[in-house]
Order: C-alpha cells, then sequence, then structure tokens
C-alpha cells in the first residue's frame, strides 16, 4: 500500500510509490500487491485535477501532473 495526498487549492498530488512523473505506477509484485487495486486507485487519482506531481521517488512534474497519471493508469489498464 501507499498513500497519496491532494492538495487540492495547489493542484498538488503527493503520489508516494503509487505514481510516478514518467507516468509509471508503483509495484504490484510483492506479497500485499493487486494490478486490480492500482488500476482503481489510478483511476479515482485521474479524476483530480493534479498539476504538480511529487511522487515519493525521482524527480517531480511541475506542469501537467495529469499526463503522468493518465499514462500510467494505460499502463495499468492494459495489464488487468
Amino acid at each position: 500500500g501507499s498513500f497519496s495526498f491532494y492538495v487540492e487549492r495547489e493542484k498538488m498530488l503527493f503520489s508516494g510509490d503509487t505514481v510516478f512523473s514518467s507516468g509509471v505506477f508503483g509495484r504490484v509484485d510483492l506479497p500485499t500487491g493487486s494490478m486490480r487495486d492500482m488500476v482503481e486507485t489510478l483511476e479515482k487519482l485521474k479524476s483530480l485535477n493534479v498539476e504538480k506531481l511529487f511522487p515519493g521517488h525521482g524527480l517531480p512534474k511541475l506542469r501537467n501532473g495529469w499526463e503522468a497519471i493518465n499514462e500510467a493508469f494505460k499502463r495499468a489498464a492494459q495489464v488487468v
């Protein structure tokens, strides 16, 4: 599991290990991981108006953070 925190006023998402700036999603191969849960989570995150994305690892995406979320969702949905 991972936590994400959204600051609506600033359109900022702190995504932890769920989604990264490159449009890649976090690991689901661990014992408690679930690709279905990841797809559901990414679908929820897609509904947010994210401009700035701050992942748990790597560089932030300071513009159009929603693009990385959409890309991660597309990648994950192809696997399910």
